[in-house]
């Protein structure tokens, strides 16, 4: 009876241990672990980096837009033309001419340059930019009239009107110009006087090509 008693008392106090065993743990709260906020920061740094790469490069490939491009503008048949203009330098004299693509620029003879239309080489302009320190513009202008009168039919030539041509150019001290007719060709030449030098253009046309002015102003730009 004593030994029931004890077996009773055990199977009751192990009961009541399990009980409390139970109790704190369903009492112990759930809990979630939290990443502090520097560890948030970095637990992507390729993501983020990437994205602020990729901001930075596609503000870098925007291009800048610096092009400035030249027009030459001129008059033929009754129509006033613009087209773009690029640079060359000539080989053998101290200038540059500006002119459109359809053009080109070449070393004639010692002195004298020729730029001419590349479908049709006959339409051209000789230049010669020459030191005033070694001939004044009257030497050239008797040169320019000698020229025309050997080559103008009975030594007839007609002297130009260049006002309209030239009113808008700055720096031009003088200028002359002559023409002649041969057959369906036209020849002019023309002299411009500036500070430090003097520039012979002799223009090859036609009446039905008619560039005249074209040459004219792709000489004005010579510097």
């Amino acid at each position: 009876m004593k030994k029931g008693m004890t077996i009773l008392g055990s199977v009751l106090l192990l009961s009541m241990l399990l009980a409390a065993c139970n109790t704190d743990t369903k009492d112990v709260p759930e809990t979630s672990a939290t990443i502090p906020d520097e560890q948030l920061d970095q637990t992507n740094p390729d993501e983020t980096n990437t994205d602020d790469q990729s901001t930075s490069t596609s503000k870098d490939q925007q291009p800048e837009d610096k092009t400035t491009t030249s027009l030459i503008t001129y008059t033929s048949k009754g129509q006033i033309v613009q087209q773009e203009a690029q640079t060359s330098t000539s080989e053998q004299s101290n200038y540059s001419i500006q002119h459109p693509a359809n053009f080109t620029l070449v070393a004639e003879e010692p002195g004298k340059d020729s730029l001419y239309l590349k479908e049709d080489d006959t339409l051209s302009m000789g230049i010669e930019v020459l030191d005033k320190a070694e001939v004044s513009f009257e030497d050239v202008k008797t040169n320019a009239m000698e020229t025309m009168a050997a080559i103008a039919p009975e030594g007839k030539y007609d002297e130009l009107d260049l006002t309209t041509s030239l009113q808008d150019q700055k720096g031009l001290l003088q200028s002359v110009g002559y023409e002649t007719v041969l057959e369906a060709d036209k020849v002019q030449i023309i002299v411009l006087e500036h500070e430090n030098k003097l520039i012979k253009l002799t223009i090859y046309d036609t009446a039905e090509a008619d560039l005249m002015d074209a040459f004219l102003q792709m000489g004005l730009t010579i510097h």
